[in-house]
């Protein structure tokens, strides 16, 4: 296991052949306590790894200080796969998280991914391509643009839409949204007749619809069949 100063923790479960990967949000959440959300799936005896990205850049420059670059973490991600003997990954993620999930989902061949309110850009500007506001003035700091403009290798990551059009021939991907979160709806319609993609509406306008699953007790139907 990490030190209290990590931003990757790993942790061998009771059921080492089960792996889920969570990747915190903008907030270094899953929008509830990270074991409270664990425990809601039914999947607390599976093997865990648990992210947060201080630099609140999607992942895409790494997690630091552990990996501090994005090449160094899929590396570190498909190792401890390997270590941890896992046969099935799920990847959950909120929010920026959500976007991470699906990333690295699909670079990983997990098995299933499940996003929560994604953010479904990593582009300032896509966002502004998009016109997507919410996403700007939300989500959106001088960083992410600089980050754009710095590394142009990672472009072919920055629009998930693109990337997943070529199915990786494993991963299984379900996003999770309010119907009645305008904005959040938006902006995962993006993704809609994606190959492997499913999207979940659910009857609810928060933008932490994994709060909503979890209060309503219907986060462990989610992860039933994951």
């Amino acid at each position: 296991m990490a030190n209290q100063s990590s931003n990757l923790i790993v942790e061998s479960g009771k059921d080492p052949g089960r792996l889920i990967i969570a990747f915190t949000g903008f907030q270094g959440g899953l929008n509830v306590p990270v074991f409270d959300f664990l425990g809601a799936t039914g999947m607390l005896s599976a093997s865990r790894i648990l992210l947060r990205d201080p630099l609140q850049l999607l992942y895409l420059k790494g997690c630091r200080p552990d990996e501090p670059s994005f090449e160094r973490l899929l590396a570190r991600l498909r190792r401890e796969i390997e270590l941890l003997g896992a046969r099935h990954v799920s990847c959950v993620g909120t929010s920026g998280g959500g976007f991470a999930a699906m990333l690295f989902g699909h670079l990983l061949a997990a098995d299933r991914v499940h996003a929560f309110a994604p953010t479904v850009e990593g582009s300032v500007l896509l966002s502004v391509r998009h016109r997507d506001w919410a996403q700007l003035k939300q989500r959106t700091a001088p960083r992410h643009l600089l980050m754009e403009i710095t590394h142009p290798w990672l472009w072919k990551y920055l629009d998930l839409h693109k990337l997943l059009g070529r199915w990786n021939g494993r991963t299984e991907f379900t996003v999770h949204v309010c119907g009645d979160n305008s904005a959040d709806m938006l902006r995962v319609e993006r993704l809609r007749g994606t190959p492997h993609v499913r999207i979940e509406a659910h009857p609810c306008r928060t933008h932490q619809v994994a709060k909503y699953l979890i209060r309503t007790g219907k986060l462990i139907e989610v992860f039933e069949n994951s």
